[in-house]
């Protein structure tokens, strides 16, 4: 180290140690032209959780002084999180008899009629694969799903030179294959595919090439390794919670900068239905993926916006909200060159159309002064439309919050506080531009 820590014997004790808790790791992934050797990167096959804490006991007594004493721990925070995923690793394990605990079985063998038989032995009280020069085994895996991402990992060693070669062939793509050459310790390699789109099964072997002297194999897994985000029922969670949500659009009258979240409201056509379908669909999910309890709060924000949404018609103070009654209760405005303001029936929903410089508004009595309301409405525009929903005549200065949805009604809301006297205030829809079409409905206060 350029601080001169790692001529500190202190230092020089926890690194060796920390150190020694490792091996190399080779990864190659379909479509990759070449491996790529990663020094340190995985736990030797022989780590046990009792070495991890007696390093971890040792860099915690360093000085604090030094700096090397954060950058161990953080290697040692690997360690750990390496060694808890290895606690679970029969779990989902494709291969059977990976360990070799019951010899050879399940793998078929070969070997060049110069060389000898694939055999197992016992090493340090553990059953490992033995491959003499030009020998090797290889077991087929049925049952796997096309189009889908899934790694083999194996530790290996060689006696003196040469190399030990573990891969992939009839998947659907070409063959792919890592080399361990490692002579001193089991070095651990990482082999990854994905499955052709008709595909459903896979070749995995163990192969000693050329070179003097055996090889050595032990702990082969083989998993499916798709990326959360990209698993089937993932997928179909995800695409039907995004389906409920729209944009929001917050404004106050005491923070007049708008406030923009993607999806911060539930769609105004939000039925019972959506909710049950999407639940089923976060079901679905397997509870061992880490993205589940995403997803699960994801679905109580949706169902509590949606309830939010259903009772808001109960204290609704906006008199013939929905336009079901056209434009009953409100007093429409169109400049000279606009049209009228009209309701119009789109997917058997009635919105209010606003087509040109023109606008709706409604007075709203019986307010509390000195009293915090929200209004709020579901909009989106077209050619051009500046589309808002707004408030005046409350006691404070008029304030607008507005909508760009073109694709999607998007939710704006505006919050006020009535002045000291105030017991009404006057709401407005406003297409602000002389051109441009705009679409609102639900307008709530509350």
């Amino acid at each position: 180290a350029d601080n001169g820590e790692d001529l500190i014997p202190e230092v020089i004790e926890a690194t060796n140690k920390v150190d020694n808790l490792f091996t190399n790791l080779t990864v190659i992934r379909a479509g990759e032209g070449k491996s790529t050797l990663y020094k340190n990167a995985a736990l030797k096959l022989t780590t046990k959780q009792a070495e991890i804490d007696a390093a971890k006991a040792i860099v915690d007594a360093m000085n604090d002084s030094y700096e090397s004493k954060a950058d161990l721990l953080a290697i040692l925070k690997t360690a750990q999180d390496l060694w808890d995923i290895r606690g679970a690793a029969d779990t989902g394990n494709l291969v059977k008899n990976g360990e070799f605990d019951s010899g050879i079985a399940n793998w078929k063998t070969w070997n060049a009629a110069t060389s000898t038989a694939p055999t197992t032995t016992q090493e340090n009280g553990n059953n490992i694969l033995r491959l003499q020069t030009s020998s090797s085994v290889e077991q087929t895996i049925s049952g796997l799903q096309p189009n889908t991402t899934y790694t083999l990992e194996v530790y290996g060693k060689v006696d003196s030179n040469g190399y030990v070669s573990v891969g992939f062939k009839n998947y659907g793509g070409d063959q792919i294959t890592a080399r361990l050459n490692s002579t001193t310790e089991y070095a651990k390699a990482s082999v990854t595919i994905r499955t052709g789109a008709t595909n459903k099964a896979v070749t995995i072997f163990l192969l000693k090439g050329a070179g003097t002297g055996a090889g050595s194999i032990d702990d082969v897994q083989f998993k499916d390794s798709t990326p959360e985000g990209e698993r089937p029922e993932v997928m179909a969670a995800t695409e039907a919670l995004a389906a409920l949500f729209t944009a929001q659009t917050s404004v106050s009258t005491t923070h007049l900068a708008p406030i923009t979240k993607d999806n911060g409201a539930i769609k105004m056509t939000t039925t019972d239905a959506d909710i049950a379908t999407v639940t089923e669909k976060v079901a679905a999910v397997p509870a061992n993926l880490k993205v589940k309890a995403t997803l699960e709060a994801e679905l109580a924000r949706a169902t509590a916006l949606f309830a939010n949404l259903q009772a808001s018609q109960t204290a609704n103070l906006t008199k013939n909200s929905q336009f079901d009654n056209n434009l009953t209760n409100w007093k429409t405005w169109a400049a000279a060159t606009a049209v009228t303001p009209v309701v119009i029936t789109e997917n058997g929903n009635k919105v209010v159309k606003l087509e040109g410089n023109s606008s709706v508004e409604q007075t709203i009595t019986g307010l509390l002064p000195n009293t915090t309301y929200t209004v709020s409405m579901y909009g989106k525009v077209e050619a051009g439309a500046r589309l808002s929903i707004g408030v005046k005549s409350f006691g404070g200065a008029q304030a607008n919050a507005y909508v760009t949805a073109t694709t999607d009604y998007e939710q704006g809301t505006l919050t006020f506080t009535t002045g000291a006297t105030n017991t009404s205030a006057i709401i407005f829809l406003i297409q602000g531009n002389i051109s441009g079409i705009a679409y609102a409905d639900l307008v709530v206060i509350k």
